[in-house]
């Protein structure tokens, strides 16, 4: 019974922390160095990693890609985002698709606010991660951090992305659509035909008053 106990300490010591970083990590990123666990300080050797982001600048609540590149393979990963200047919390969301086999997101200032591994088995490079970017009221600069283990005692805390801005969201206002009825065109009367009829009819009525005038002249001239 001693020796299996003996046999799963081993293998526990050998993998450190299979199942993830813990939420202890979330404000120094930095693996446990007890004897138990990593039983080592971060590497100052130059990385075989690089951290990467798709965008420079982005609105809230849009997809950020970050890719994790180098060389070789790497057993486990944190990622966290940070607001340049602001505190250290992990600020805006990671996904993780359902069926994953080797990631998790843990809670660090949200439910999903850091993305980790789920267990210490080899993982290929490159890598793809999603991370969605939070509201802000006004251009904030970001960066996205990486911790990345190598083997137990190997591993590089705090891999920075280069700095990319988060722009707050564009509301745009649709105007309702205004409908303008013009009235039907009404018919004018043409009084120019009228007028001239009119004036017709009255020199022909001065016409015959005048003929009945003349004859009425030549009958009393006839009589005196």
């Amino acid at each position: 019974m001693l020796s299996v106990l003996v046999v799963f300490g081993l293998l526990a010591y050998a993998h450190g922390l299979p199942g993830g970083a813990p939420l202890a990590a979330c404000i120094s990123m930095t693996p446990d160095p007890r004897p138990t666990k990593h039983n080592n300080t971060p590497s100052t050797a130059i990385s075989p990693y690089n951290v990467s982001v798709g965008m420079l600048s982005l609105e809230s609540g849009n997809i950020q890609t970050v890719t994790l590149d180098g060389n070789g393979t790497f057993k486990g990963i944190l990622l966290e985002a940070r607001a340049i200047g602001q505190n250290d919390a992990a600020v805006g969301s990671w996904f993780v698709p359902a069926d994953s086999n080797d990631y998790q997101t843990i809670n660090c200032s949200s439910p999903t606010g850091a993305l980790t591994h789920k267990n210490a088995n080899n993982k290929t490079l490159p890598q793809e991660f999603t991370w969605s970017a939070p509201d802000v009221n006004q251009p904030t600069n970001f960066i996205i951090y990486a911790t990345v283990v190598m083997e137990l005692r190997t591993f590089w805390v705090k891999l920075p992305t280069g700095n990319f801005t988060v722009m707050p969201r564009v509301v745009t206002t649709t105007l309702p659509e205004v409908t303008t009825t013009t009235p039907p065109a009404q018919e004018v009367e043409n009084t120019t035909d009228s007028g001239n009829a009119l004036q017709l009819s009255y020199a022909l009525f001065c016409l015959v008053m005048l003929g009945a005038l003349s004859r009425m002249l030549e009958a009393t001239s006839t009589l005196f």
